[in-house]
């Protein structure tokens, strides 16, 4: 309320109802008839608390008496924009044939686009803040896998096709697990800091480990963590056989190393058979572990897991001159089809992804292979423990009911399954325009016989 004890005004011209407004209209056409004058009725309207400008009600009262609404849905404020709607999806559709086609593409090729095609000629500025605004953002392009070659139809299809094939099988319905490498790599990232201009360039104090150590991580259905991650090093430091006593410095160093790495282990609860040093006795120069076969051998050694299914992706390393490396230890082996491993593979997709985000943002030196590796495997220690049942409920679909392709795209677009269906229809949208393509959305639904029921853990 106002000093006055009148209602606090506020404009309604933009805010009420059509039917507000025909009412207003009706009762300002009968007061006029009356003898009260327009002037006299906003006075009486705005003292009661709603403002209304005499260009609002002569229009409500002139699209009242030609029998015409009131409320204009199609009036806009402001400038109009230069690229309708349908304008923009195409931008989009074109954007995207462009990145499936592995062309590069900027702002003056969407310009170029948008004047050859659509007959809108914008300034290169305009063209990127309409491309700010779809969320389209300028990206270092890198060599694509064979994922990045497919269309989002395809790769949704092939993802539901694999689900429901397992489905229909036992492997989803006893216990099973999924097994990857990971590493240590550690990429030198561009640090921004402050200088005086013109001044020399400024140096950064963080280093980086000589070592690129490789990890085996197995995770299971269940969540439990039955096999916890192994690291293979180069790193002479993770040696226990070298011997410590007697006098020299060597020895004193190896003596020290020892301590350190193993107080470093119990910091993060890491056992000692969960790093292997696969060097030489001596003069070791290697310092990049790869993922190799006999990788996959040392680690069943450590832990003879159980005999169950197990995932893997299609790589080398579990072929050894064409001889399965798990099937030749009594193993089951189904392959994830390589477009879209990434999508279903826990380690792949979200064990390595949530420990490594941790990881980075916790350090700033790395130049201390030991601390940062041991980190690194408790830190997967813990993802694994939280969340490996979860990401495989998710990701295969567990808890039952039909596998449709609208779930899994909203599982391989870890939840934004609304902006993937737009971007979806304004790539289709492209192809139907400007390359003859037909109108068609395929839909893939697992039949009900492949749903699971019951309990389908097993120990």
């Amino acid at each position: 309320m106002s000093e006055a004890g009148t209602p606090k005004r506020r404009r309604v011209d933009a805010t009420v109802s059509e039917e507000v407004r025909e009412a207003l209209a009706r009762v300002g056409a009968e007061l006029q008839a009356e003898g009260v004058t327009n002037a006299v009725y906003l006075r009486v309207l705005d003292r009661a608390g709603y403002a209304v400008s005499r260009a609002s009600l002569l229009r409500w009262k002139a699209a009242t008496r030609e029998g015409r609404s009131p409320f204009n849905a199609d009036k806009q404020g402001g400038r109009p924009r230069a690229l309708t709607k349908e304008q923009r999806a195409l931008l989009v559709g074109f954007i995207l044939e462009r990145n499936f086609a592995r062309a590069d593409v900027d702002r003056r090729a969407c310009r170029a686009f948008l004047k050859d095609k659509l007959g809108v000629e914008l300034h290169v500025n305009s063209v990127g803040r309409y491309l700010a605004l779809e969320d389209i953002t300028r990206q270092v392009s890198r060599s694509r896998t064979a994922g990045q070659l497919l269309t989002d139809e395809e790769l949704v299809s092939q993802y539901t096709a694999f689900v429901c094939e397992l489905r229909r099988g036992p492997v989803l319905k006893n216990l099973f697990a999924s097994i990857d490498f990971t590493f240590t790599g550690h990429r030198r990232r561009v640090v921004y800091t402050y200088a005086p201009a013109g001044g020399p360039q400024p140096k950064s104090g963080s280093k980086l480990s000589t070592f690129t150590n490789c990890i085996v991580t197995m995770v299971w259905s269940d969540g439990v963590n039955r096999t916890p991650a192994v690291l293979f090093t180069y790193n002479g430091a993770f040696r226990t056989d070298r011997p410590t006593r007697g006098k020299g410095k060597r020895k004193q160093k190896w003596a020290d190393e020892k301590k350190y790495v193993k107080d470093m282990m119990a910091k993060y609860g890491i056992s000692d058979m969960r790093v292997v040093y696969i060097g030489s006795d001596k003069n070791e120069s290697k310092t990049c572990v790869s993922e190799k076969a006999d990788l996959v051998r040392r680690f069943f050694e450590i832990h003879d897991p159980p005999t169950v299914p197990i995932l893997t992706d299609d790589g080398r390393a579990f072929k050894e001159k064409d001889v399965d490396v798990l099937k030749s230890l009594g193993y089951q082996r189904v392959v994830y089809p390589p477009a879209v491993h990434q999508y279903l593979s826990p380690n792949d997709n979200n064990l390595h992804g949530e420990a490594k985000a941790k990881w980075r943002a916790e350090f700033t030196d790395w130049k201390d292979d030991v601390k940062v590796g041991l980190r690194l495997l408790q830190l997967l220690d813990e993802a694994t423990v939280a969340h490996s049942k979860g990401w495989f409920d998710r990701n295969f679909m567990l808890g039952g009911g039909r596998v449709t392709e609208k779930r899994v795209a909203t599982v391989m677009s870890g939840g934004a399954h609304k902006k993937l269906a737009y971007l979806r229809d304004c790539h289709r949208h492209y192809r139907v325009k400007f390359m003859g393509a037909k109108d068609e959305r395929p839909r893939m639904v697992c039949d009900n016989d492949c749903d699971l029921d019951g309990a389908y853990w097993q120990d």
